[in-house]
């Protein structure tokens, strides 16, 4: 079964595990580091980033794929979220909340 599968250059991670939430089951928090992450001169996310080409469209089409609308601030309980590309955050439109 195909996992990585997306037009995106930088978002594909964020895309599949959005898709693999999808699936049947469950997540749970596993509360120690089970893998790490490093960027890399050459690597595609550094080369968007770096050029910026296309990494606010990728977040924007992510943010506005459905499952945004359901985003609910917890802090308020709003669900007037915005999102900001730059400081990969959510951030609430009625108090200011950036999660």
């Amino acid at each position: 079964q195909v996992v990585f599968e997306s037009h995106f250059a930088s978002n594909l991670d964020w895309q599949t595990w959005e898709t693999i939430s999808r699936r049947r089951g469950s997540f749970c928090y596993v509360h120690r580091p089970l893998m790490g992450h490093r960027i890399h001169e050459e690597s595609t996310t550094t080369k968007v980033i770096g050029a910026n080409k296309g990494r606010s469209d990728e977040d924007l089409e992510m943010v506005s794929g459905g499952w945004n609308n359901t985003l609910t601030c917890p802090q308020c309980g709003s669900k007037s979220i915005s999102y900001d590309s730059f400081l990969s955050m959510h951030i609430c439109q009625e108090c200011g909340h950036e999660f």
